[in-house]
């Protein structure tokens, strides 16, 4: 198995990540989904959330009824009420809830991440182009902390379909850092043994921190870097 190169891009802190829920179906809590119809797109950070979410309400994936389905697709059932909720990712679960439509059932604990990942080889064949990739993306950061302004003005042509307050809502729940961290590592962990215990084959035994290669960003931004160091083996 090749290493990927992986740096924490962005991260979506909680209240971003959950489902939408029909407001007529009495779900005010996760405890209350037990036995209800719930589309999810399979594969996805969509089953992924809705396990999250059954997990806070103390409830396991069996204890719902989940009915696979592409966002668009599940989105138009809930409107028509062929669906109790459904575990949709931004921008979408913003578009089906609020006022008039369905209900946010947000998950209290979990927090997306975006990551840049390559095959090591190719990056260190192209290490130069890397590095001037990396390097834009760390004055990008240092120009929003500068000017924040600037963060809803980039996103606005990216979300057009997004009213004013729900960009709002992406803006106040994300944090735009460029950065290799133990939470980045927890992550990796954490989502992997999700994927072991929904059954997902895996070929190797993968040690997740060997999957990080931070040399890139160390040259250019060592205080980006904060993963621990690996405990040095004693002498024999």
């Amino acid at each position: 198995m090749e290493a990927l190169h992986q740096s924490e891009e962005a991260v979506a802190l909680p209240g971003l990540t959950g489902l939408a829920v029909n407001p007529r179906a009495g779900i005010q809590r996760a405890a209350d989904l037990r036995g209800r119809r719930i589309g999810v797109t399979p594969g996805t950070s969509s089953q992924l959330a809705l396990d999250v979410v059954l997990a806070e309400g103390g409830l396991e994936p069996s204890d719902v009824r989940a009915l696979p389905g592409q966002p668009r697709e599940l989105m138009a059932a809930l409107e028509a009420g062929d669906l109790d909720g459904a575990s949709l990712w931004v921008p979408n679960l913003l578009l089906a809830t609020g006022p008039g439509k369905a209900q946010l059932l947000a998950s209290q604990v979990y927090a997306e991440m975006s990551m840049l990942a390559g095959m090591r080889p190719r990056i260190e064949a192209k290490r130069m182009a890397a590095r001037r990739f990396l390097r834009s993306l760390l004055r990008a950061e240092a120009m929003i902390r500068r000017r924040p302004q600037l963060v809803e003005s980039s996103l606005r042509p990216r979300f057009p379909q997004l009213d004013q307050a729900q960009l709002a809502t992406i803006i106040s729940h994300s944090r735009f850092e460029l950065g290799l961290s133990n939470l980045l590592l927890s992550t990796l962990r954490q989502e992997g043994a999700w994927l072991e215990q929904r059954g997902e084959p895996r070929a190797d035994r993968v040690r997740f921190r060997d999957v990080l290669a931070p040399s890139i960003l160390e040259e250019l931004s060592p205080e980006a870097v904060t993963l621990l160091s690996p405990p040095e083996r004693p002498l024999r």
